[in-house]
């Protein structure tokens, strides 16, 4: 048996599209006793209608992969549909017993009520051979192989900033002390600067179009942050309806993107 706190496998999830709703099957890795099961409504659903489809899924998913299961539903904003009043009801576990028939608990159930069959690395790729699937050990090397990826980028980026913030200014100033004609350039640059500034404040020239638009967005952002911090509880409320907004739009995205690759 594997080690249950721990993965062997990174399998692939499925999806696939439904009427008013989408399911995503996540395989077990090894280091739990199930897989995972999601309903997600991008249409409006009740309870009763959220149960029945929960069952119906658990029947379809335990017959093509003999492994227990865990179903959860949620609806069009990403919210957990209640199905029942607690909330440790509100998932269902189902595997197949050895006559072949479905076993479904809406309750939370301790390990050793569960079949152990998903700890097994052979009973994994036997029951999962259709759905491709990496190694911990391999996905652990690409991620060690990314970070240092990362990090070298990252080395490359502080080096070119500190050229060009230090060491380049730094060196147009010892140029400037040295050198009559660099000197001139700089303060040309310098007053020319200067002159340009005096001149947007006096009204003489008018700020670019990039001016105006920051000018703008940070009289704005001022704006915002003043009634934002008038009104703490009503910000907390758009934010509350911005990433419900957010998730709703995610939800739809990914129904029409299933439904585009069926068609």
């Amino acid at each position: 048996m594997a080690n249950r706190n721990k993965s062997i496998f990174l399998f692939e999830s499925v999806k696939e599209l439904r009427d008013n709703y989408f399911v995503k099957y996540e395989p077990t890795g090894g280091d739990t006793h199930f897989a995972s099961l999601e309903l997600i409504f991008h249409g409006e659903t009740t309870p009763a209608i959220a149960k029945k489809k929960m069952e119906t899924e658990a029947e379809i998913w335990t017959k093509r992969y003999a492994m227990p299961v865990m179903v959860f539903c949620y609806d069009e904003k990403g919210d957990p549909v209640e199905i029942n009043e607690t909330p440790q009801s509100n998932h269902l576990i189902a595997w197949r017993n050895p006559n072949g028939q479905a076993e479904m608990h809406w309750k939370l159930l301790k390990d050793e009520e569960i079949p152990d069959d998903a700890l097994s690395p052979d009973y994994l790729l036997k029951v999962y051979h259709d759905i491709p699937y990496r190694t911990m050990e391999k996905v652990r090397n690409e991620a060690n192989r990314n970070w240092k990826k990362r990090a070298k980028e990252l080395r490359i980026g502080f080096s070119i900033i500190f050229l060009w913030a230090i060491v380049v200014p730094a060196i147009i100033a010892i140029l400037g002390w040295a050198n009559p004609i660099v000197g001139l350039i700089t303060t040309l640059y310098a007053l020319w600067k200067a002159a340009r500034q005096g001149g947007l404040m006096l009204g003489w020239l008018k700020p670019s179009k990039h001016e105006n638009m920051m000018r703008e967005k940070e009289r704005r952002m001022k704006h915002y942050y003043y009634h934002c911090e008038r009104n703490p509880s009503g910000f907390q409320r758009i934010v509350a309806e911005n990433f419900e907004q957010d998730e709703q739009a995610r939800i739809k995205r990914e129904a029409d993107d299933l439904r585009n690759k069926s068609t």
